[in-house]
C-alpha cells in the first residue's frame, strides 16, 4: 500500500522554488509539539531580524502523539511542504564544500527531543512542559549529553520507514549509506595493542576517516585526523560525520552534520529501522 501524503503548501516565498537533483536524505525532529500543521505554520511565520522570510523548513513533516491529552489524531500523519525537487534551509550549515541543503530532501518528526527528569519522576522539555512517562525514553548511553528522550512513536516510525523507501524508489538515493553503514561499525573495538602507525592501518581498513573526511595518512605520526579517527571508533552512528559534512550520499540526521544538534536521537526503535532498510 502506497504511502498517504497529504500536501500542505508552505506560502509561496518560504523555500527556495528551484529543482535540484537529490542523493541524500536528512532525519530532523522538530524540538515542538504533536502537529504537523502546526509546524508548518510555524514555518509561514519565521521572520529574519530585518522582517525577510527566513525560508527554513523541511519537504515533509510527521506527526505524533499529544503529550497534553494523548491525542492520536495526529500521529504519523505526513504532511508535504514543498515539492521534493526544491529546497528550504534546513541544516543551518557553514563551511561545507556543497550545498547540502539543496541536494537534500529533509524530513521532520514531531517531537520535543531531550527531557529532565524531575525529582518526583517527572519529564519536562526544554521548555518546561510535561511529557508523559509512558512517551519518554532512557538510552542505554547519553547522547549529546542527555540520557532522557521524548520517544518517538510506532506510528511515526512506520511513515518514516515508507517515506524514506518511497523517496529513496523516486530519487535513486541509497538507504543504505550513511547511517545504515556507521550503524555497522558501533560495535568494533581497535585493539588495544598497536602503534599509531598500525592503528591507522587499521582505522583505514574499517572505514573510518580524519576530521577531513580522507582516509588516515599512514605515516605513525600522531595528529588531528588520527586523533579524531580513534575517538570516532564505538561511537554512535548519529554523532558528527565528516563524509556526511563533505557531501556524501545516503541516509543521514542533523546531527550528522551539527554538533550542537540532538536531532535525532539513537533510540533503539529508529536504530532498528535504519539496520532494516
Amino acid at each position: 500500500m502506497p504511502i498517504q501524503i497529504t500536501e500542505a503548501p508552505l506560502e509561496p516565498g518560504e523555500w527556495v522554488a528551484e529543482d535540484f537533483a537529490k542523493d541524500t536524505i536528512f532525519l530532523h525532529h522538530t524540538a515542538g509539539g504533536h502537529s504537523p500543521g502546526n509546524t508548518i505554520a510555524g514555518w509561514n511565520r519565521d521572520r529574519g531580524g530585518s522582517g525577510n522570510r527566513v525560508r527554513i523548513a523541511t519537504s515533509y513533516t510527521v506527526g505524533g502523539k499529544s503529550t497534553r491529552d494523548g491525542s492520536t489524531n495526529d500521529d504519523g500523519e505526513v504532511l508535504r511542504a514543498f515539492p521534493d525537487l526544491n529546497w528550504a534551509f534546513h541544516l543551518g550549515v557553514r563551511g561545507a564544500p556543497v550545498n547540502l541543503n539543496s541536494k537534500s530532501i529533509g524530513i521532520e518528526i514531531c517531537n520535543y527531543g531531550w527531557l529532565t527528569r524531575t525529582p518526583d519522576g517527572r519529564f519536562l522539555t526544554y521548555v518546561n512542559s510535561e511529557v508523559p512517562a509512558d512517551q519518554a525514553i532512557e538510552l542505554d548511553r547519553p547522547f549529546r549529553a542527555k540520557r532522557f528522550y521524548h520517544r518517538y512513536t510506532d506510528r511515526q516510525l512506520d511513515s518514516v520507514s515508507e517515506l524514506l523507501r518511497d523517496l529513496a524508489d523516486r530519487h535513486g538515493i541509497d538507504l543504505k549509506a550513511g547511517l545504515q553503514e556507521w550503524l555497522g561499525k558501533e560495535g568494533l573495538a581497535m585493539p588495544g595493542d598497536l602503534g599509531t602507525l598500525e592503528q591507522q592501518v587499521w582505522l583505514n581498513a574499517n572505514g573510518f576517516v580524519g576530521v577531513d573526511g580522507r582516509p588516515l595518512a599512514e605515516d605513525g605520526r600522531d595528529g588531528k585526523n588520527t586523533d579524531f579517527a580513534r575517538l570516532a571508533v564505538g561511537r554512535s552512528c548519529f554523532e558528527f560525520n565528516p563524509l556526511a559534512f563533505n557531501g556524501t550520499p545516503g541516509l543521514w540526521t542533523h546531527t550528522s552534520v551539527r554538533h550542537d544538534k540532538s536531532d535525532c536521537s539513537p533510540q533503539p526503535q529508529l536504530l532498528e529501522l535504519i539496520r532494516g532498510l
